[in-house]
């Protein structure tokens, strides 16, 4: 295996249960100084049909402006095969719903298994970012992870469904995306004791509480946190597309992007 070794950051002395973040510091990309947080779509395709993930995964490819086909994003700090998620299928840590996901080990995350990872596809983004902000996104993430009481929001999931509804329908193809998208400036919301999370939510919170850049765009387009969709996070200014692949290919990929593409365009 790739870059075999792993390093668990350190962090102040927690009660037995407490979860770290970890991440694989070879697998992460430094360049000059600089380091990246990466996020990774997911098109997933479903053992079963009925499996509410899946009629969600149909309601968000028709209402999505973006034209981009995933129905789920994820926070890693490293190449490796561990993201983070915020989903509606409950894990066993201190967050119910946030919790590690592995495209080659689907059995460990009860969201993913109910995929076929030789069918289902992932699509991996990098944002580049200054060490400081890396690590207070890794510091606020870790904060979540043992939040017992950040919970997933199907209300909010709604409204944002129903948001990508008036702007598919109303807006201009411009207008759409999230880069000349015009909120309304008092929307912007930045609470430290926010507790209510979807996927691409919590990703958002995540980022304007960590890169100056990203809460600048927030704030500068009125833009709220809780009705961004996955797509969008690959649409914020700063994100790049560096590959993709199946569930099941995902070691490969990565290894051919760290072994031919030694830095992001």
């Amino acid at each position: 295996m790739l870059f075999s070794c792993t390093t668990v950051r350190e962090f102040p002395a927690d009660p037995p249960e407490y979860r770290t973040v970890t991440y694989n510091e070879e697998k992460n990309i430094v360049i000059n100084g600089e380091t990246y947080l990466f996020f990774r779509n997911y098109k997933g395709e479903y053992t079963n049909p009925l499996d509410i993930h899946s009629i969600f995964k149909g309601l968000i490819f028709w209402g999505d402006v973006n034209d981009i086909d995933t129905d789920h994003v994820s926070l890693g700090f490293s190449l490796e095969d561990d993201f983070w998620g915020f989903t509606l299928q409950k894990g066993d840590g201190i967050n119910k719903y946030l919790n590690r996901e592995y495209c080659l080990d689907i059995e460990k995350n009860r969201y993913m298994i109910r995929c076929n990872p030789d069918e289902s596809i992932q699509t991996v983004y990098a944002l580049k970012v200054k060490k400081k902000e890396f690590d207070k996104a890794l510091l606020l993430t870790e904060k979540i992870v043992n939040d017992e009481d950040a919970v997933y929001s199907m209300k909010r999931v709604l409204e944002v469904g129903g948001s990508e509804i008036v702007r598919r329908l109303f807006y201009s193809k411009k207008q759409k995306d999230i880069q000349n998208r015009e909120g309304k400036k008092e929307s912007f919301i930045n609470e430290p004791d926010e507790k209510e999370f979807h996927c691409s939510s919590f990703i958002a919170y995540v980022l304007i509480n960590s890169v100056d850049s990203i809460r600048n765009f927030f704030e500068e387009k009125g833009l709220d946190y809780d009705k961004i969709t996955p797509s969008d996070i690959s649409r914020i200014p700063g994100v790049k597309e560096i590959f993709s692949s199946t569930w099941s290919d995902y070691d490969n990929a990565a290894q051919q992007f760290m072994e031919f593409y030694k830095k992001l365009p």
